[in-house]
């Protein structure tokens, strides 16, 4: 967890983490059937603030005619690269279906939860809970799927 940080991160397979003995790991997530984001999408110009879609979308190879013309929703997201304190990792952005476990018997299903999914890092093992204001963030995606829980989402450290 970092309140500081604006997205939500995983290990994916293949995941390669330097300076990381002793600090514990998690399996890295087997993203085959996650979608990933485009770079035409809100979510891929909140990870990349300071570029327009058009340049996302021309880093991720989309053709100059399809940049003024259509969507580009075929090309990806370009990879990220995000800092800590003590770490940092290059992601790309997916989205697919979140379950967490809930104190009823019943889980929360977050459909359509956008995470970074990280192949490598350095000195961050096992991916972070972004509890940030922006708009990846752990709480804004928790406010989508229900207003009520967003804004009354709290935690305890």
């Amino acid at each position: 967890m970092d309140t500081g940080s604006d997205v939500v991160w995983f290990p994916c397979s293949p995941f390669t983490c330097i300076l990381c003995e002793g600090k514990g790991s998690l399996s890295p997530l087997n993203v085959s059937k996650s979608s990933l984001i485009s770079c035409k999408s809100r979510a891929c110009s909140a990870i990349h603030p300071s570029l327009s879609s058009s340049d996302l979308c021309a880093i991720a190879s989309c053709p100059l005619d399809e940049i003024e013309t259509s969507d580009c929703s075929n090309f990806a997201c370009p990879s990220f690269y995000y800092a800590y304190g003590d770490g940092s990792l290059i992601a790309q952005l997916h989205r697919d279906d979140l379950i967490m476990p809930s104190s009823s018997k019943k889980p929360l299903i977050l459909k359509n939860f956008t995470f970074g999914c990280a192949h490598s890092a350095l000195g961050e093992p096992i991916g972070v809970a972004g509890f940030g204001f922006g708009p990846l963030s752990l709480p804004a995606q928790l406010a989508r799927f229900s207003p009520d829980l967003g804004t009354q989402f709290s935690y305890c450290l």
